[in-house]
């Protein structure tokens, strides 16, 4: 299973319109083609004295990196362009995947 987690930074001006894209947009978006599940939006509780912002991650799971990938090179290039459009430099995030390892 792959974890593909997106990190944004996300100015205070625009966290309220934000977090409801992610939640009303963003999500059913993602998940409509069936290959990323499971989602989960969690604020990053660490924050820099002055910093006039906050972050989040969201994170998804998908069954296996070739899946992920075509879903990136469709939906999730349409919906990384649709923040840009939205948000302009008011939200940056960076993406990372993860595999779970048993512990």
């Amino acid at each position: 299973m792959i974890i593909y987690n997106t990190t944004y930074h996300v100015h205070n001006s625009v966290d309220a319109q934000f977090r409801e894209f992610i939640k009303t947009v963003f999500v059913p978006r993602a998940i409509e083609s069936g290959v990323l599940s499971s989602p989960r939006l969690a604020l990053i509780m660490a924050r820099q004295e002055g910093d006039e912002g906050l972050s989040y991650s969201l994170q998804f799971n998908a069954a296996t990196l070739d899946e992920l990938q075509k879903w990136y090179h469709t939906t999730g290039t349409e919906l990384l362009d649709e923040i840009t459009r939205r948000f302009n430099t008011s939200v940056m995030g960076f993406s990372t995947l993860m595999s779970d390892i048993e512990i």
